[in-house]
């Protein structure tokens, strides 16, 4: 709500949610970076009524800092104070508003005595030193920071990244003036590289940087130079993989690859390298996995092909063999996991091939959930078991774009007409305003809810869940269903898992969307004039409503079918919308007395489903968990509930046939009157 200007509607909100859950400091949190600058005091009574508000006073101090909110941070700090004299790291947190509101000689001054200061603590010293580098850029007091400092290399590493990339002050420059400041940039650079070698010349992450910055200059020879000096001065593992990648980008830049190869010592790292940024049927590469193959022949790199290659030609007791060796020989400290897990895939699927497919089904349920349904599916196939080949395969559809009927067919030799006719969602991002991830029931009386209650429920849609203990849920990954407490219980099932509970009491309903505003749903379609007169003739008639006119339109001299600068606007399409207006005023009002009447609650949400690993964000909730969700609620609530309400949109609807129906339907938000689209 904030990000699209609605910033009061989100300050509600957070304070609806803190009047449910006073301690949810993650809502404090929010509401405090909310509010206007001038309003941040609202959050204090939030704070202070905490079990415990100085063990929240670091996790929001740091917030504040991560976002560069001063009043906030100026406002916890007043308040804190007022309830201790012993605030965790105060003196770091009083100089950050000084920085976000650019008064760096100050800050500077206070940073660097602080340093200075043996008394500081010494886990905050690196925060204190990468701000005073920070504000040195801004002073242009870059060579007294890197003095200051007690970590040189974190300082240069600071000061340069700074120096080389936040120019903002060169936009307001014209062409002569930013070359001179550039140049002047460089020479401040390089005097600080000269500083640093001078008193520490065995420092590998120097190295890098000049490296680095030779190579953007495209000077591969120096930064080649360069990147080997580090490259021998280094023991950190992953510097050394970066730094043998940058070793073998200047190697081809100076079209040198195979005497790259030749002259890096690791090997591995160093053909995995080449093998990115070569062409695979290039001479030069050939040549490098020609040497390769003969220093490692049972190598994952060399292999994978080799098995993939037997695989498509079915000798498949070969590629058993052959991944053996290869998962024998691979050390797990130092492996392309991801290539590793395409030998044990393709391994799998030829112990299937050899009729050994109940070892092929139990060795598949050690990998990644997304793989190992893959294998299920295509075992099943290689099986000649349509129907569960045919679930499976849907299964694996719903929850990623990256499988499909062309894939299995590339795995498996299995009939076309065999493979429904379906295809990956196409917007698979969750989106939680459009997703039944939670959904409340409201009821006149409260409800209790059990284990055996929920085994009747599962049974009713077609489930046959065994009933488990709290203590095994970490352990237990089948199907399952177990009571938490006397109003919670947790249902497993198709790799999704719910979460039903309920309430004796009145649940928090300040923030619902709907029950504040009118609205009018249209059942035709308008032309471009009808609407324009339509939306006048609602606003006129929602002004006088939000009013509490009450009254017809002769009261004010004006026609219901008139707009606001009385041209006619009579509505073509037979509808009444002064009568429409009053049908929805009622709907309202009584959707209203149903949720202050009610008095208990039952909840449903869809706790966990499977995620795609490819993606980066979550992925929307399969239909069939969606579905299950509304067969569950139905069986448990049924007709009992008087309201529903969706709490990630706020919107609340009255419980009836016609809901469950759309619930249970292909678009699940329409009960809501949400749009998945």
């Amino acid at each position: 709500l904030h990000e699209i200007d609605r910033t009061e509607d989100a300050i509600a909100a957070f304070n609806a949610g803190l009047e449910d859950t006073p301690e949810a400091i993650d809502l404090i949190e929010e509401l405090a970076l909310t509010l206007p600058e001038d309003r941040k005091q609202e959050f204090v009574a939030a704070f202070k009524a905490l079990p415990d508000p100085m063990e929240h006073f670091e996790y929001l101090a740091d917030s504040f800092e991560n976002y560069e909110d001063s009043e906030a941070l100026e406002t916890l700090i007043e308040v804190a104070s007022t309830l201790s004299s012993e605030l965790p790291h105060i003196n770091y947190y009083k100089i950050l508003p000084l920085i976000f509101n650019e008064d760096y000689d100050v800050a500077f001054a206070k940073l660097a005595q602080a340093i200075k200061d043996p008394k500081t603590d010494q886990d905050y010293l690196t925060f204190y030193e990468s701000w005073l580098c920070n504000v040195a850029v801004h002073l242009g007091r870059e060579i007294e920071a890197y003095e200051t400092c007690t970590d040189k290399g974190e300082a240069l590493n600071t000061l340069v990244y700074r120096l080389q990339y936040f120019n903002d002050d060169d936009a307001e420059m014209n062409e002569s003036e930013a070359q001179a400041s550039d140049t002047k940039r460089k020479e401040l650079i390089d005097s600080l590289y000269e500083r640093h070698l001078s008193a520490v010349p065995d420092d590998p992450n120097a190295w890098f940087m000049i490296a680095d910055r030779e190579m953007e200059a495209e000077d591969y020879q120096a930064a080649l130079t360069h990147y080997t000096k580090a490259l021998e001065l280094t023991d950190d593992p992953d510097g050394r993989y970066a730094l043998v990648e940058s070793c073998v980008d200047c190697y081809v830049e100076l079209d040198q690859a195979v005497h790259g190869y030749q002259s890096l010592k690791d090997k591995k790292t160093a053909f995995q390298c080449f093998s990115y940024v070569l062409e695979s049927d290039s001479d030069a590469f050939k040549a490098i996995q020609q040497q390769y193959r003969e220093q490692f022949p049972n190598d994952l790199e060399v292999r994978l092909p080799e098995i993939e290659s037997l695989y498509e030609t079915e000798k498949f007791a070969e590629v058993l063999e052959l991944a053996d060796a290869v998962i024998a020989e691979a050390d797990p400290d130092d492996v392309n996991e991801w290539k590793l897990s395409r030998v044990r895939f393709y391994r799998i699927l030829a112990l299937a091939h050899l009729k050994r497919t109940d070892q092929a089904l139990i060795e598949s349920r050690n990998e990644d959930d997304h793989i190992r349904d893959q294998l299920r599916t295509l075992i099943y196939a290689i099986k000649g078991q349509r129907q569960r080949f045919t679930e499976a395969y849907k299964r694996c559809v719903e929850v990623s774009d990256y499988f499909d009927a062309d894939q299995v067919l590339d795995y498996v030799k299995v009939p076309r007409d065999w493979i429904p006719e379906m295809t990956a969602t196409e917007d698979t991002e969750f989106y939680r305003y459009f997703e039944p991830r939670r959904i409340v029931f409201l009821l006149p009386d409260p409800i209790q809810i059990s284990a055996f209650q929920v085994s009747q429920a599962t049974e009713a849609v077609g489930l046959r869940l065994s009933e488990i203990r709290k203590s095994e849920i970490s352990t237990h990954s089948e199907d399952f269903y177990c009571a938490l407490n006397d109003r919670a219980v947790l249902v497993a099932t198709d790799q999704c898992k719910y979460f039903l509970s309920v309430g004796n009491e009145p649940y928090a309903t300040d923030s619902f969307a709907n029950l504040d505003t009118l609205s009018v749903e249209w059942d035709v379609e308008l032309n471009d004039e009808d609407l324009v007169a339509g939306y006048e003739a609602l606003l006129k008639a929602d002004e006088r409503a939000m009013a509490g006119a009450g009254k017809d339109s002769s009261d004010d001299g004006g026609n219901p079918e008139t707009d606001s600068g009385g041209a006619e606007t009579e509505n073509t399409e037979g509808i009444d919308t002064e009568a429409k207006l009053k049908e929805d005023e009622e709907a309202q009002k009584a959707l209203r007395e149903a949720v202050d009447a009610h008095r208990g609650w039952f909840a449903i949400d869809i706790y966990t489903w499977p995620q795609d690993v490819h993606k980066e964000t979550a992925v929307t909730i399969p239909a069939a968990a969606r579905h299950r969700l509304a067969e569950l609620a139905k069986q448990i609530v049924g007709q009992r509930s008087t309201v529903a309400v969706h709490p990630d949109s706020g919107h609340a609807v009255a419980c009836s046939k016609e809901f469950f129906e759309a619930l249970l339907g292909d678009e699940p938000m329409s009960a809501f009157g949400l749009d998945e689209e």
